[in-house]
């Protein structure tokens, strides 16, 4: 009779630490998640997802917006010099999801140079590409050593 509480005592004892331990990993779970959206930010797009991780950020200035042109200001995280081409990209939103435009583009071949821990502000004009963009929301890509950095503006 003692033998049988006891194998119940301690069937009940790794059960308890079973759920303990399925409980601790669902939270360092969540905190990961948790973690890693406040780090990247993902967007679905016909580049598939686009995360703008810490080494590289994108910054529309919103005061310097036209239907023409945009100034937007790259920030290289890094401790390292890297380099960009002029070449970007424009998507509007439209019913729900980020749609990219039919247009055709002939980019020189010109490297940015963006100093480690730094930025460089630039004005960007579409005319020539996208002609004047209508009222909407839209987002600016562009690929820095290789990774898609985007920020989104709102043509007014």
């Amino acid at each position: 009779m003692i033998w049988g509480k006891r194998c119940d005592f301690m069937r009940t004892k790794k059960i308890i630490i079973i759920a303990i331990s399925v409980v601790i990993i669902l939270i360092l779970t969540l905190c990961i998640v948790l973690l890693s959206k406040n780090t990247i930010s993902k967007c679905l797009s016909k580049h598939g997802v686009i995360e703008a991780v810490n080494d590289f950020s994108l910054v529309v200035d919103k005061d310097n917006i036209t239907n023409e042109s945009i100034k937007i200001t790259i920030y290289n995280h890094t401790n390292e010099d890297t380099s960009y081409g002029v070449n970007y990209e424009i998507e509007q939103w439209e019913e729900g999801r980020w749609k990219s435009f039919d247009v055709q583009a002939n980019w020189i071949e010109i490297a940015c140079i963006l100093k480690a821990n730094s930025s460089n502000t630039e004005t960007i004009s579409w005319q020539s590409v996208y002609g004047r963009l209508a009222i909407g929301k839209y987002r600016m890509i562009k690929n820095v050593a290789g990774t898609i950095i985007s920020d989104e503006f709102e043509i007014k």
